[in-house]
């Protein structure tokens, strides 16, 4: 048997992977990218401003059932940086009509509280309420509709909804 020849060239065969500068440049631009994309991500502005959103539709909601529920008119007063709920001092078992000014417990608790436990919120920085139909305060009589019967949009950020003034209803799109 002959002895085999081993040459430079069949020892080298074709290698496969990745070179190391490959590798590094790959790692050098993920780096890049991600710390560019990242923080877009993370804004939390989206999420603040549909809870404001949530918050203030909760806050119509709550007053229009108390009114229906206590029978007596009930007040939500919505400012450009802040929302409150007064209500109608009862006698006995008669409303005070037109004096809406006794304090509304907060069931929970307002993300921005302004006063205490009382339904009395500061919307967060940045965000404003305005109402592009009706005016403020909207007063909800003790069937739940509003006193003057005026259907009010209410804008929350870039967020709308409705509070229909024959029922009272916060109508959410």
């Amino acid at each position: 048997m002959s002895p085999e020849r081993y040459t430079l060239s069949a020892l080298q065969q074709p290698t496969r992977g990745f070179t190391l500068v490959e590798l590094v440049m790959v790692i050098v631009l993920l780096g890049i990218v991600s710390a560019i994309v990242a923080p877009r991500f993370s804004s939390s502005d989206v999420f603040e401003e549909r809870g404001a959103y949530d918050e203030v539709v909760a806050a119509a909601r709550y007053a229009q059932k108390l009114a229906v529920a206590n029978r007596c008119t009930v007040r939500l007063v919505l400012n450009a940086n802040r929302f409150t709920i007064t209500q109608s001092t009862a006698a006995g078992a008669v409303c005070n009509t037109g004096v809406d000014t006794l304090a509304v417990a907060h069931p929970g608790r307002c993300r921005s509280p302004a006063a205490g436990t009382n339904y009395d919120c500061n919307m967060p920085t940045g965000f404003t309420i305005s109402l592009t139909a009706g005016t403020s305060p909207i007063v909800f009589d003790s069937l739940g509709r509003t006193t003057d019967l005026i259907t009010r949009t209410v804008q929350v950020g870039s967020n709308t909804f409705d509070i229909v003034g024959a029922s009272g209803f916060a109508q959410v799109p």
